[in-house]
């Protein structure tokens, strides 16, 4: 169980990093900047949610997924790769 929770956390975290809108974060970070206010919420961007993502990467452990995931993306991040480093 625990190698597909890192495999669905390492799934989830791409799907999401990949559903990000570069080129609508750009050009909105340029406008915040000529305005003068300087500050986007890049949150915004994101095509897929945290919850779409985790779905996606593995349904049964979707809810584990999202809660590692929302409560702790780096640290999460970090456990999956490393495990799956080990379990090789």
């Amino acid at each position: 169980m625990s190698i597909e929770l890192a495999q669905a956390i390492l799934k989830a975290a791409k799907l999401r990093e990949e559903s990000f809108d570069k080129q609508k974060a750009y050009e909105a970070n340029n406008e915040a900047i000529d305005s003068g206010y300087g500050m986007v919420d890049m949150s915004q961007f994101y095509r897929l949610s945290i919850r779409q993502c985790a779905d996606k990467a593995n349904k049964e452990l979707s809810t584990p997924v999202l809660l590692l995931l929302t409560g702790y993306w780096n640290e999460s991040i970090k456990w999956a790769e490393n495990y799956l480093k080990v379990k090789k």
